[in-house]
């Protein structure tokens, strides 16, 4: 009887150390509770007339032509902002799990393949976002930590205007929230992008660190203001020599409700090195000479008015500047041609008749003026029809 007892208690003390176990395993272990899909994206089309010269399917900042066009105007019809997206939010006992991919269909850039629109009108996917997001921290390609995409002034012209950041890249973030404020860094995937006395873009480029950004936004009932900043390590390396320098971008941004109809939509950056980080400032962050990185500073922003008529009807109209203050003492005679100054004005009216369906017109205007001074201007009209799902 005595070894009966003995071998229950001995049984007994066993399965509670199981149990225990077991629970203490489950505690550690990564545990899929459900798993579910979504898909969505958007349908667009665009009847766009340049008045002048043609510009591509969006506005081409930095291919506007100089002195003038006997361009006598130019239809084109496409459907390429057209995109779709997919979804998994995954619930664990170790947090949501969110996985997010999405692509558009502006793979060939501004303009279309040569011969495309001849019979069948195709184009080629790119990739937009594809991360994972987990816990506040998100791994993957995203909008890139400096870019406040939400403060974009509503345009149909897919390029919007000049002077914002508009970036997305593979990055790891990681992001969190005290109170009304939201606080994000981010290494971000570095490009350094610079020219040299023969108008040779990135020859050579080097990067040994990523990017380093870092956001404070605060929300409010109004909307909701930002800050961002970008150090970049910038370098060349030709297999003989080397040199890097470290710049610094910063930008501040905002959407604000001035009243029940009235909304306005700012940015301002500016920056030694910024380079890329301002749209149309690409390979403008610094100037090689004599093998060696000199930052160049640019500055510019974008300002937007929202006026609301109805549920239904709304009108925007913005106004956007970028320049680029190129240090002439380290330019050649062969780089008269960079770029120096870009501006940008937008307006249009809006009808929503449903949520998910916009129709809109849109007149735009962009001009592009160089290290020598010369000068081109483009105006365009656009239709856009729009149905997200």
């Amino acid at each position: 009887m005595k070894n009966i007892v003995s071998f229950v208690i001995l049984a007994g003390l066993s399965l509670t150390t199981a149990q225990v176990q077991s629970k203490n395993t489950d505690k550690q272990a990564l545990s899929v509770i459900s798993t579910e899909f979504s898909f969505g994206g958007m349908i667009k089309f665009d009847a766009i007339h340049d008045l002048g010269v043609k510009t591509g399917d969006r506005i081409h900042y930095t291919a506007i032509p100089l002195n003038g066009d006997a361009a006598d105007g130019h239809t084109r019809f496409h459907a390429k902002q057209s995109k779709f997206n997919a979804k998994a939010t995954t619930s664990t006992n170790k947090g949501k799990i969110t996985s997010f991919v999405e692509v558009d269909f502006f793979g060939d850039g501004t303009n279309s393949a040569a011969g495309s629109e001849v019979i069948s009108n195709s184009v080629k996917l790119r990739l937009r976002h594809a991360h994972i997001s987990w816990n506040g921290w998100l791994f993957g390609q995203a909008w890139s930590n400096f870019t406040d995409y939400k403060s974009y002034p509503e345009t149909l012209d897919f390029a919007n205007d000049t002077g914002q950041s508009l970036i997305r890249q593979a990055q790891i973030r990681y992001t969190t929230k005290a109170d009304n404020f939201v606080y994000a860094i981010a290494l971000e995937n570095p490009e350094s992008d610079f020219v040299d006395g023969d108008n040779a873009v990135r020859k050579n480029s080097y990067d040994r660190s990523p990017d380093v950004t870092f956001s404070a936004k605060y929300l409010d009932k109004f909307g909701h203001l930002s800050f961002q900043s970008v150090v970049r390590d910038i370098g060349m390396h030709d297999g003989q020599m080397s040199d890097n320098s470290f710049a610094l971008g910063v930008s501040t941004s905002g959407k604000v409700k001035v009243s029940a109809l009235d909304m306005v939509k700012f940015n301002v950056g500016y920056g030694e090195g910024i380079g890329r980080y301002l749209q149309e400032g690409a390979n403008s962050a610094a100037f090689i000479s004599n093998q060696k990185v000199n930052l160049q500073t640019s500055y510019g922003g974008y300002f937007s008015y929202q006026r609301r008529f109805s549920d239904n009807w709304r009108s925007n109209i913005s106004f956007g500047y970028l320049k680029i203050d190129w240090d002439k003492q380290l330019l050649t005679a062969s780089n008269e041609s960079l770029k120096k100054v870009f501006t940008s004005m937008h307006t249009n009216l809006i009808y929503q008749p449903v949520s998910q369906l916009k129709l809109g017109i849109e007149y735009s205007r962009a001009s592009r003026k160089v290290v020598n001074d010369e000068r081109g201007d483009v105006e365009r009209l656009q239709f856009s029809a729009a149905f997200t799902f």
